[in-house]
C-alpha cells in the first residue's frame, strides 16, 4: 500500500508548474508616447492649417478615442473655441516673427 503523502508528492513532481517570467509583470497594452503639450498643439494647428481638417473633426468619436487620453494627460482642450484659439495664437506669433524679420 502506498503512502498517501508520497503519492501526492510524486504527482506534484510530474505536473510541471510554469513560473511566470519577470517581463510578464512589466508588459502592458498601453503605449508610452513622448509628446509635449506644445508638440500636441502644434500638431492640431498643422492638421487644421496644412491639411485643411475642419474643427468638427476634433469632436469626432474616432479622434477622441485615438487622442482623447493624450489630450487629457497634456491638459489640452479639444473643443472648437480652444482649437480656434490655438490656430489664431499660432498665426499671431508667425505674423509677429515676420514683422521682426522685415524690419
Amino acid at each position: 500500500m502506498k503512502n498517501p503523502t508520497t503519492a501526492s508528492v510524486s504527482q506534484s513532481k510530474s505536473s510541471k508548474v510554469k513560473q511566470p517570467t519577470v517581463d510578464k509583470f512589466f508588459t502592458s497594452d498601453k503605449l508610452v508616447i513622448n509628446m509635449t503639450k506644445k508638440t500636441f498643439k502644434e500638431s492640431i494647428v498643422g492638421m487644421v492649417v496644412k491639411e485643411g481638417l475642419p474643427f468638427r473633426f476634433f469632436k469626432s468619436s474616432s479622434f477622441k478615442i485615438m487622442c482623447g487620453e493624450i489630450a487629457t494627460k497634456l491638459s489640452v482642450s479639444l473643443d472648437d473655441k480652444s482649437i480656434r484659439k490655438y490656430v489664431m495664437d499660432t498665426a499671431k506669433d508667425l505674423k509677429d516673427q515676420l514683422k521682426v524679420r522685415v524690419q
